[in-house]
């Protein structure tokens, strides 16, 4: 899912574990699940998943946008620099662990935030999220 040339995309069906890893730009469309890893240190870019993904969507991402219309597994967010992601269902442990910035917002509940993040901001719902940051 590496798009050099800014590639529209749109998977009819399940999207795949490390679904667009290292995305350069372009924009996905997956109607139906992904796996793990959704949008694996992505640099920018579009990724829509209309349904719900599993664990470390948007580990390590640099920049670009992701949006899940259902749940994400544990760790959402976990290590994101920059960039916005948006999950309109619930959202499991340990979200935003090692977070450095960027924002994500859950517009369901939150299981956990991680206590270990450095910068960033989550929102659940409308209320950003307040916890101790790491120094």
């Amino acid at each position: 899912c590496s798009f050099l040339d800014g590639a529209n995309v749109r998977i009819l069906g399940y999207g795949g574990e490390v679904l667009c890893a290292y995305m350069i730009k372009g924009n996905v469309i997956v109607d139906g699940d992904a796996g793990n890893s959704v949008g694996y240190d992505m640099e920018n870019g579009s990724i829509l998943v209309n349904g719900n993904v599993g664990y470390k969507c948007g580990e390590w991402m640099r920049d670009g946008a992701i949006e899940i219309t259902g749940d994400a597994g544990v760790t959402a967010g976990r290590s994101m620099r920059r960039g916005s992601i948006t999950i309109k269902g619930n959202a499991g442990k340990e979200t935003g662990r090692e977070m450095v910035g960027g924002t994500l917002h859950v517009s369901g509940k939150i299981e956990s935030i991680a206590n270990w993040r450095y910068g960033g901001t989550i929102y659940e719902g409308e209320r950003e999220i307040m916890h101790l940051i790491k120094k």
